[in-house]
């Protein structure tokens, strides 16, 4: 207890810590009056195990009153990841970088990253690790992330990884079970118009959610679509997707009906599964596309009608094998090329365009496996694509090429326009690299989605020297 007698009256006290352990961090009253009390509490959360003296000091008008105490700090707490890579539920290929970042205040603090179990790799703070992928199955795969302080404690945590170096097919649908929407609430993957706007509806066949065209009340169309790019080299092309529906009483299929088709890039039709009024229970549709092949086309689904005549749609998929991305042949008429394709709504290249006119340029960087392509004319549009190796082959799940150390990347921009984030697939069907280490030639297809959920970008490119 601080007394008037002992420092002075009444002016506040000043209270000061010290110590020579300087990690310690101190929370408590700095300033009170005599007869008062104060509880200092100390935080030694950044300290290493270790042994000082804290002083406390109280300062008046008169005179002043310390304290010395011996303080032994046990550190019982685990080493911190400030960051580890690749994250949970990536897809990895090629030659993977994997890394983790810890820190301690017991320095030095040991790290090391597993496969499966087994060790890849050990060091201490920052850990880098190269990791040949192909050497494991295509499937689920655990890395691990390790760290042990000197006072003996320890972090852990774990990335759980697909590794995809020879898919034998691929679901070209995106979102067909319609359970993933956009910041602003509109599907992802899929393109809505009609007067009545088409919804997600609880009334599911599978999940959560199914798609809902023609729900609301009043007369009146709905319909949703997508784009799919048929790999050139695939000979199967399965679509199916489950459908129901309800007609308004009193009518028939000449005012009130369901449909679903496909049509070619330029809206023509080219294969009708179903237009009709639908039955009520699920009913699975199929078509067989394998023979638009390198082609893209688009499937529609739609309803016409009044109250009462709606459509609901789930489990939209389109299997392709062999698995491919699109087809290098808007880029192969001659000279160097980057041609894009954006659906609808996409924020970097909405629509068609082939991009011929030059200077061009060219870089390849051999320990990230990027390759960049870019035309020094304004608007001065720009391809980086991401392999490593770089050898021919496909590359699922692409994130953008700065964050494509543990796999396949993708980064497509120019007009002043690019994305934040991206993912996506790429295929390389041709790369030449000197011996000393120029790029002379590449041929890939590529599509890229903004943010990771905006409408794709589908496109190719193609350089020689």
């Amino acid at each position: 207890m601080i007394t008037a007698a002992t420092i002075g009256y009444p002016q506040p006290l000043n209270v000061m810590i010290s110590a020579d352990q300087y990690c310690l961090r101190y929370q408590g009253t700095w300033s009170l009056y005599a007869g008062q009390t104060t509880t200092l509490t100390l935080d030694a959360s950044q300290c290493g195990s270790s042994s000082g003296t804290l002083t406390v000091t109280v300062a008046g008008l008169y005179t002043s009153h310390s304290v010395s105490i011996p303080l032994t700090v046990i550190d019982d707490t685990p080493p911190q990841f400030y960051s580890s890579s690749p994250p949970d539920g990536a897809i990895v290929s090629g030659i993977a970088t994997f890394s983790s970042f810890v820190n301690d205040p017991s320095n030095p603090v040991l790290s090391s990253i597993s496969v499966d179990g087994v060790p890849a790799g050990q060091g201490s703070g920052y850990l880098q690790v190269i990791y040949d992928s192909r050497q494991l199955p295509d499937g689920p795969h655990i890395i691990s992330f390790d760290a042990a302080d000197g006072a003996g404690n320890l972090a852990s945590q774990a990335s759980y990884v697909t590794v995809l170096n020879s898919p034998a097919s691929h679901d070209l649908a995106l979102n067909g079970g319609f359970e993933n929407v956009q910041p602003s609430g509109s599907l992802v993957g899929w393109t809505t118009g009609g007067s009545k706007s088409p919804v997600r509806s609880p009334s599911a066949h599978s999940g959560a959610w199914a798609l809902g065209l023609g729900t609301q009340s009043g007369s009146g169309s709905s319909v949703a679509s997508q784009l799919f790019w048929i790999p050139v080299q695939s000979t199967s092309a399965a679509l199916s997707l489950w459908v129901r529906g309800t007609a308004a009483a009193g009518t028939t299929v000449t005012t009130d009906w369901q449909e679903a088709a496909v049509y070619s890039r330029s809206g023509s039709l080219l294969q009708t599964l179903a237009h009709q009024q639908l039955p009520l229970t699920w009913t699975q549709l199929t078509a067989d596309l394998a023979a638009y092949a390198g082609q893209v086309v688009e499937l529609r689904l739609s309803t016409q009608g009044g109250t009462g005549t709606s459509l609901w749609a789930d489990d939209v998929g389109l299997l392709v094998a062999p698995d491919g991305v699109g087809n290098p042949a808007p880029c192969l008429a001659g000279g160097n090329v980057l041609y894009l394709d954006g659906t609808t709504g996409d924020y970097v290249h909405p629509g068609t365009e082939t991009i011929t006119a030059g200077p061009w340029s060219a870089f390849f960087y051999p320990s990230t496996g990027v390759v960049q392509v870019r035309s020094e004319a304004s608007p001065y549009w720009s391809a980086q694509i991401a392999r490593r190796p770089l050898e021919s082959g496909i590359g699922e799940g692409a994130a953008r090429v700065s964050n494509s150390s543990y796999g396949a990347g993708i980064d497509v921009n120019g007009n002043g326009r690019g994305c934040n984030q991206t993912s996506g697939r790429i295929q390389v069907f041709e790369a030449t690299v000197d011996s000393g280490g120029t790029l002379r030639s590449v041929t890939a297809t590529f599509e890229q989605s903004c943010e990771t959920w905006m409408p794709l970008l589908r496109g190719c490119v193609h350089f020689q020297q």
